[in-house]
């Protein structure tokens, strides 16, 4: 009933984790400050999930996706396109994430991970995942709804020029809503994405220079036609300072 209303919709609960798909930015508290009076504040004001403002040095990235699907799949193109020194796990779903926190913050609290998450449909983790960011302050969170939003904000998307008549509040989550716009506007093009197909479309990843295909969205520059828009450009920074610095010690060779 919820996930079909129309209507705005306020839940008011005690326990967390709160049984609901609700995004990071939509989750609020309560503080009773005495006579009656209260103030309300968004959950993560005090950035208890630790969001990635200038991402750094990083050695592992943990990603909700399973091995080779959307973002685990762009996320080790990228490593092997542009010979990034990290480390890159597969959860397989949000609910194993903490797992996977935990077992890296027992063998080397030193490293730091940067986790990508759909942050869109985080609720019923939030508890568990602040406890991993308390007991480990090398754990980092991007921050994106989802994959899908980054891949529909990009330039490249961008650059067909298609639109799509979707409502956000039609879906039970942001991510589903990105996941549908991104099929709604890619279908048919040479960007075309389908959430269920197990491999990231290449037009994403791989530079038109070593395609044979010559189509009205050849660029020179992948990279940063995906990743630098508001969405992605802290990945980008983050990848194309990578970039130089591997290259620089290979010049050095």
């Amino acid at each position: 009933m919820v996930n079909s209303s129309k209507h705005f919709i306020v839940a008011i609960t005690r326990a967390m984790p709160f049984r609901a798909n609700s995004p990071l930015c939509g989750i609020y508290r309560i503080i009773t400050v005495g006579n009656g009076q209260f103030s309300i504040e968004k959950i993560n004001k005090y950035n208890d999930l630790r969001i990635a403002d200038d991402i750094g040095m990083v050695d592992v990235v943990v990603t909700e996706a399973a091995e080779n699907r959307s973002g685990h799949s762009y996320i080790m193109e990228c490593k092997k396109n542009y010979n990034l020194p990290f480390e890159v796990i597969s959860a397989g779903g949000k609910d194993k994430i903490a797992g996977i926190l935990y077992k890296y913050t027992k063998l080397n609290k030193q490293k730091k991970l940067l986790v990508l998450m759909d942050l869109a449909n985080v609720s019923s983790q939030y508890k568990i995942l602040i406890k991993r960011c308390k007991d480990n302050p090398n754990i980092f969170f991007y921050p994106y709804a989802s994959f899908e939003e980054l891949l529909y904000k990009s330039r490249l998307v961008e650059r067909l020029n298609k639109k799509h008549c979707f409502n956000p509040y039609d879906f039970c989550t942001l991510e589903r809503y990105y996941e549908n716009a991104l099929e709604k506007v890619t279908g048919g093009s040479n960007l075309e994405y389908n959430h269920k197909q197990p491999l990231l479309n290449k037009c994403y990843t791989d530079e038109c220079k070593n395609c044979n295909k010559k189509c009205s969205l050849e660029c020179n520059d992948k990279l940063s036609q995906v990743l630098d828009s508001p969405v992605g450009k802290r990945l980008y920074k983050w990848i194309d300072n990578l970039q130089e610095k591997t290259t620089r010690k290979m010049d050095c060779f």
